[in-house]
């Protein structure tokens, strides 16, 4: 099978850097959302299905926008629960939202950020299952966290653990953002650059000869 150009250059590259060239387009972080918003991170209204979090308690279950008049507010994201009206009460329950890092991103450099406010008692966050030490004392107030370890390429998982010691429960995320640095790609040795260079002028030449055939 003959190869076009593209196809050429492209393994070329791969000899020479040892790695495809990036794609365009391609993204750090992405995919987090505050809780209680739609896909344009609108706050949603109570009663509404949150499409971005799961009650991993409840069987994986869409979590249910909430309130309560005693809770602290804000306009970019609403509070969530199992069901709207905050039940069950004193259990525990813990909030999945996922996003990604692109792979042409370094998962070592990456972070997640916000801050958190809960129904009673936030009692951990887990990136990928593994516990951040992270915690959140109460409906009154958000308290801030920042997660700089555990990333992987692609898929990663974000769970946010409840207890709450008498209904309603609720939790609500809010300043959710993350970001990644391009992975750093590793200077070809003279050798590599040689053959990039006999590949490119062999290139070259082929189109020449095309050129006079015609």
């Amino acid at each position: 099978m003959i190869q076009t150009m593209s196809n050429i250059r492209k393994t070329l590259y791969v000899l020479a850097f040892g790695f495809a060239p990036m794609v365009a387009g391609a993204q750090g972080v992405t995919g987090l959302f505050n809780t209680g918003v739609d896909a344009f991170g609108t706050k949603l209204t109570f009663g509404a299905t949150d499409l971005h979090y799961t009650v991993l308690e409840n069987g994986g279950s869409q979590a249910i926008v909430t309130n309560h008049p005693a809770y602290i507010q804000d306009v970019n994201s609403a509070y969530i629960w199992q069901t709207s009206s905050g039940q069950p009460g004193n259990t525990t329950r813990t909030f999945r939202t996922t996003f990604n890092i692109g792979a042409a991103y370094d998962p070592f450099t990456a972070f997640v950020s916000g801050e958190w406010s809960t129904d009673n008692a936030g009692t951990n966050i887990f990136l990928n299952g593994v516990a951040t030490g992270n915690t959140s004392p109460s409906f009154t107030s958000f308290t801030s966290f920042l997660i700089s370890a555990g990333f992987v390429s692609g898929l990663n998982t974000l769970d946010f653990q409840v207890a709450d010691f008498g209904e309603p429960g609720a939790l609500d995320v809010r300043s959710l953002q993350g970001d990644a640095r391009l992975a750093v790609v590793a200077t070809p040795e003279p050798a590599s650059l040689a053959l990039l260079a006999t590949g490119l002028l062999g290139i070259g030449f082929t189109r020449r000869r095309r050129k006079h055939k015609a």
